[in-house]
C-alpha cells in the first residue's frame, strides 16, 4: 500500500491520500488498505472495459457505466450537510457523496484503469477531466449528476451561478487540481459544517490540519485560537491571536483580537482561588 503521509505538508500528497487523511481525522482507526484495495478492484474491472474504448468520450461513458449504472454512485441530494459526504470510506460505503469526494472516487479508478484524469475545482463545484490520447482531447463530467458530460452551456451556468458572470469559462478554469488543493477544500467544508454546530473538539482538529497546510493564512491561526479559548486553553489561544496580530496588523478584526488576548492575559494574571 502506498504511503500515507500523517501531515497535510508533505508535498507529495496524492488525490486518494489526502482524502484518507482527512478520513483519518474521524476515523482513526480507518482501514486505509480496504479503502485502497476497493478502489483498485473497480479500476481493474474499468481497465477490462477499454481495450476498445480509445477516446475521451468513450471512456467517459464506461467510467458512468461502471461506477453509476453498475455500483450506484450518485451525488446525496438530501444530506448535503451531512459530514460523511466529506469522507471517502464513507461514501464508498455509502454510494453517497458530493461533487468534491465523489471526483475523488472517479478520479483514482479511471487512473488505475489507465485513464487520464484529474479533479477539477470549477467556482464551488468539482467535475473530473478525461484527457484522449490526442492532445487537447478531453471531456469534462459531473460525478454529482450520474456523470454526464458537461458542455459549455453547463459550464457557463456553473460560472454565472457562482460569480454572475454568463461567459464560457478560459481554459485555465478547467486545470487539474493537485492533492493539496481537494485536501485544502474537504477541510474547509467540514470547518463550516463544525463551527455551525459548535462542534469544537472537531473543529480544532480541522483548523489544526488547516494550519500546517495554509501557512500563510494567518486566519486560520486566528481561528484556532478563538476556538481554544472557547475550549479553555488561554496559553495556545494567546500564542495564536498573538502570531495573527503579528503577520496580519492592519486586518480589519485586528482590535478585537487585541481585545481577547488582553482578556486572556488578565485570566493567566489573576489569582488562583
Amino acid at each position: 500500500m502506498r504511503h500515507i503521509p500523517d501531515r497535510v505538508t508533505d508535498r507529495g500528497l496524492d488525490l486518494l491520500g489526502g482524502a484518507l487523511l482527512v478520513a483519518r481525522n474521524e476515523y482513526p482507526n480507518l482501514d486505509e488498505a480496504a479503502v485502497v484495495r476497493e478502489i483498485d478492484a473497480l479500476g481493474a474491472t474499468l481497465a477490462l472495459r477499454l481495450a476498445d474504448r480509445p477516446t475521451a468520450e468513450a471512456q467517459a461513458r464506461e467510467l458512468a457505466r461502471l461506477l453509476v449504472d453498475e455500483e450506484g454512485f450518485c451525488g446525496d441530494e438530501t444530506g448535503y450537510r451531512d459530514a460523511r459526504n466529506s469522507y471517502v470510506n464513507d461514501v464508498l460505503a455509502r454510494r453517497r457523496g458530493i461533487p468534491i469526494t465523489l471526483s475523488v472516487v472517479w478520479v483514482e479508478v479511471a487512473r488505475r484503469a489507465g485513464i487520464a484524469a484529474s479533479s477539477v475545482p470549477f467556482h464551488g463545484y468539482f467535475l473530473v477531466r478525461l484527457d484522449g490520447p490526442k492532445p487537447g482531447s478531453r471531456v469534462l463530467v459531473d460525478p454529482c449528476s450520474h456523470g454526464r458530460v458537461v458542455t459549455d452551456s453547463t459550464l457557463v451556468r456553473l460560472r454565472a451561478a457562482s460569480t454572475g458572470a454568463s461567459i464560457v469559462p478560459d481554459e485555465r478554469e478547467l486545470a487539474p487540481a493537485d492533492g493539496r488543493v481537494v485536501v485544502v477544500r474537504l477541510l474547509l467544508n467540514l470547518r463550516s459544517l463544525h463551527a455551525a454546530r459548535g462542534d469544537y473538539s472537531r473543529l480544532l482538529v480541522v483548523l489544526d490540519r488547516l494550519v500546517d497546510l495554509l501557512p500563510g493564512s494567518p486566519e486560520q491561526l486566528r481561528d484556532r485560537g478563538l476556538v481554544t479559548a472557547r475550549m479553555g486553553a488561554p496559553l495556545a489561544a494567546r500564542a495564536d491571536l498573538e502570531e495573527y496580530v503579528r503577520l496580519a496588523p492592519r486586518a480589519d478584526d485586528v482590535d478585537h483580537v487585541r481585545r481577547v488576548i488582553a482578556r486572556l492575559a488578565e485570566r493567566d494574571d489573576a489569582p488562583a482561588s
